[in-house]
């Protein structure tokens, strides 16, 4: 499955009162700086007003537009806009005012959309001027081109006279356009979002202007058995996850808490086509008994958003002896008092609020769309314990 995606904002910008993370209006999931909505959080707006308690929702569509279809799944939201004239306008209401045109660029620039295909459009809706005056939305002139490239407004750019400065539908560079939306002082900034129009797609996050959103479910990682013997650490244990994008990376760390010293690493599978994996994994010696600790994650998006499990730790002992209560033979054979029933260690989501690392850390760019398979930003990094 192909993933589309670009880079975001890694700080704030001067000019740009970028909020970090803020908790979101409706009741969705937050796992730290990251918040999980499903197709129940998503408002409809109506009248020409925007939903009240609601941070994303589908704009009212004029004719001869009409509703295609969201649904919330393993794989994101998703959306369909396949049928005569169909069109899903996904937008996020803004809560970053923004003071200074270049600041606003590198924003824009900086936004990341991540989903199944290139084959939406993202849009940026302002009034030119305050007190609701020139209303009008930014976006690529074609489907799936860089942010560098020709943008085009969908209604005329004015000055506060009233003057048109920019007519509708023509196209000009973004920072060209954001130039004449500064003229006279800083447009209101309202919302930002996709257009899919002829298309189906699964949209998996958005993150631009302190917001890091995700529609996949949220991400969870099983050990079993726990506690495991050195021998049954030989023969393998289950790691199961869950709330991955679709075939993205799953990094595996495992470590020994105290001395922090590895005894598993790999960072060459995949999660399955529903952002969910099973895997064996073993070593090739015992290792010492001990506590150790598991860092599993996409080592990507979820991750730099602080929106993966915390690591996990787990025991790796001997068997008890006779009247202990397990089973010292390494095999996974139910005998009276086997320990090999224990309950599976289950990565609890990190704490809610902002977390230590910086979400979505990457490069330069913007609203790029990516290669086949995809969910990495630039190049690999080895985590720190």
């Amino acid at each position: 499955m192909k993933t589309s995606h670009g880079v975001i904002a890694t700080a704030a910008i001067a000019g740009l009162a970028l909020l970090g993370f803020t908790a979101p209006a409706s009741a969705a999931d937050v796992a730290g700086s990251g918040t999980f909505y499903t197709v129940a959080d998503i408002g409809q707006e109506g009248g020409g007003s925007y939903p009240a308690g609601a941070d994303w929702f589908t704009a009212e569509l004029s004719s001869p537009w009409t509703d295609g279809t969201i649904a919330s799944g393993a794989t994101g939201l998703h959306i369909d806009a396949t049928g005569p004239n169909q069109v899903v306008q996904l937008l996020r209401r803004n809560t970053t005012p923004v003071t200074v045109d270049t600041a606003f660029l590198a924003a824009i620039h900086s936004t990341e959309v991540c989903a199944s295909s290139g084959d939406w459009t993202f849009q940026v809706a302002v009034y030119a001027e305050p007190g609701g005056l020139g209303y009008t939305t930014l976006r690529p002139a074609a489907t799936g081109t860089n942010a560098a490239g020709s943008w085009v407004t969908s209604r005329a750019i004015i000055d506060g006279s009233g003057d048109i400065l920019v007519p509708p539908g023509e196209t000009r560079t973004l920072a060209n356009l954001i130039t004449q939306l500064f003229v006279d002082g800083a447009p209101e900034f309202l919302a930002y979002g996709i257009w899919v129009q002829g298309a189906e797609l699964d949209l998996y996050g958005v993150d631009g202007f302190g917001h890091s959103d995700f529609f996949t479910p949220v991400p969870s990682v099983t050990i079993s058995p726990d506690p495991a013997t050195p021998a049954q650490m030989v023969s393998g244990i289950t790691v199961t996850g869950s709330g991955w994008f679709p075939n993205s990376l799953i990094f595996m760390d495992l470590y020994n808490c105290d001395t922090q010293s590895s005894i598993y690493f790999d960072a060459s599978q995949t999660a399955d086509a529903d952002g969910t994996f099973e895997l064996t994994i073993s070593t090739s010696t015992p290792p010492a008994e001990g506590t150790y600790c598991a860092d599993i994650n996409d080592d990507d998006v979820l991750y730099l958003a602080s929106a993966m499990p915390e690591d996990l730790m787990f025991t790796i002992a001997e068997a008890a002896g006779p009247g202990g209560g397990g089973d010292d033979d390494g095999d996974d054979t139910d005998e009276v008092g086997d320990g090999d029933d224990a309950p599976s260690t289950t990565g609890e989501l990190a704490e809610t609020g902002i977390g230590d690392a910086t979400p979505w850390l990457a490069g330069a760019g913007a609203l790029l769309l990516l290669g086949a398979g995809a969910v990495a930003l630039g190049s690999r990094r080895r985590l720190e314990h």
